[in-house]
């Protein structure tokens, strides 16, 4: 099947050529600058051939929520905490715990902060879902199960989900508060020994270095309880069974080809559908084929006609925990940090959610900050609270690694586009036509 957009002035065609089980189809779109064409093989994966990047990322964005619609909706809900418009009160928790984990403020942040790629590219994408969803004609059915419609996408959401993943792929806070604890219990030696990894160290104790200075008795009993709810157990190493992404390249020098190989498996777990949406992108000067994800424009593991890169998941410390002792003068509003007493900063964060009747009704919370992060576990005041910290927190840009391995001709080129990759904890291979192989770890 091939699908065809035509341009005529602000208005494009999109053109669908499929296999022979599908017919032909051809849109008018407005948005494109010029004709695209969209060619299916028998397998259902699609061939984007356009004469932009711009216009590249909108048909992209068009395929996407075409097959993808309702994924998209709940991925970009999960991130920016807004599961509950949807599916009630019960999910009010889960989404203040984004707000916790800051994913809907950095991301804007991000936005705000975007480089003239990411601002062309995600403008783009957004507009090509939003051609879906104002021409669709059935929504999928798990809109009309629970009586629900798309919103409008934009940029913003394909940023929520970007830091989303960065947050399941990387956060070890519940690591953290777990290994701290057992440190103290049992020692730093008998721990080491049950952890299957060997040479990890899990916890750096400040103060003189030794373990009678961890602050054990600031640690609450309760938070023991805390441990298997999902803001803990994102991100988490299962130690009771065989789980992880793997990946490898090989030199030339030891094939039978001469020519180097790339293996890489990223070991995500089943779903349905498939986090991964499998594309072929064509436009002058760029030609990169790979898994690209529902929500976002380009690919992020793949080959171009010139280099080809994987990535998998990898396990770094980047999280920590702090023991806040409050003020004992104004223990609900300030806390002590390095003799000072310091107010807390306050945000105020509405959660709204789908009320018995149908309407929306908004829930009021307040997230408080400490100069380290947010406050996640407040029940042992008035002594303590506990805040985290993680590398997330901050406005990076790892779009623009996956922009620039798209384009990349050699090695040097993907060095450079990998350095704008700073959260999300992964392993990262590489293999060209010239010979060249490089692994390395970021994030």
């Amino acid at each position: 099947m091939k699908l065809r957009i035509l341009a005529f002035l602000s208005c494009a065609c999109l053109f669908f050529f499929c296999s022979a089980t599908m017919a032909d189809e051809t849109l008018s779109l407005p948005g494109l600058e010029a004709g695209v064409t969209v060619q299916f093989d028998n397998l259902g994966i699609p061939s984007i051939t356009a004469q932009s990047l711009h216009d590249l990322a909108f048909a992209q964005g068009y395929l996407h929520a075409r097959d993808r619609l309702w994924q998209m909706d709940v991925n970009r809900r999960q991130a920016s905490g807004r599961m509950a418009e949807l599916f009630g009160k019960g999910h009010v928790n889960g989404d203040y715990q984004k707000h916790l984990a800051m994913i809907p403020e950095v991301a804007q942040q991000v936005w705000d902060e975007r480089t003239p790629e990411e601002s062309e590219l995600y403008e783009a994408y957004s507009g090509g879902v939003n051609a879906y969803i104002e021409t669709i004609k059935q929504l999928p059915a798990e809109y009309e199960a629970i009586g629900a419609t798309p919103a409008p996408w934009t940029p913003l959401d394909s940023m929520a989900i970007g830091r989303g993943m960065s947050w399941g792929m990387s956060s070890d806070i519940g690591m953290e508060v777990m290994f701290g604890v057992l440190a103290k219990t049992m020692g730093v030696s008998a721990l080491l020994k049950l952890l299957p990894i060997y040479g990890l160290d899990p916890i750096t104790i400040q103060g003189d270095m030794e373990i009678s200075s961890f602050p054990e008795q600031d640690f609450h009993a309760g938070i023991a309880a805390h441990m298997d709810q999902p803001f803990y157990t994102t991100g988490r190493i299962y130690m009771d069974r065989v789980f992880g992404s793997n990946n490898w390249v090989v030199s030339g020098k030891r094939t039978d080809t001469g020519a180097p190989m790339l293996a890489n498996d990223t070991h995500m777990g089943f779903d349905n559908p498939c986090i991964w949406y499998e594309i072929n992108l064509m436009a002058p000067d760029l030609h990169v084929a790979g898994l690209s994800v529902p929500g976002a424009p380009g690919i992020l593991i793949g080959h171009n006609e010139r280099v080809a890169w994987g990535i998998t998941q990898a396990r770094y410390d980047v999280a920590d925990a702090y023991v806040e002792k409050l003020d004992p003068e104004r223990p609900d509003t300030h806390y002590m940090y390095k003799g000072e007493s310091v107010p807390f900063e306050k945000q105020a964060v509405s959660i709204q959610y789908k009320a018995e009747d149908g309407t929306l009704a908004t829930e009021e919370r307040t997230v408080l900050r400490t100069v380290h992060g947010p406050v996640i576990y407040e029940e042992d005041r008035p002594r303590t609270v506990l805040s985290f910290r993680w590398t997330g927190h901050v406005p990076t840009h790892e779009p623009m690694f996956f922009f620039g391995a798209m384009k990349a001709r050699d090695v040097e080129d993907f060095k450079a586009a990998l350095d704008w990759f700073e959260v999300g904890a992964i392993n990262v291979v590489y293999a060209d036509i010239d010979g060249n192989i490089y692994y390395r770890p970021r994030g």
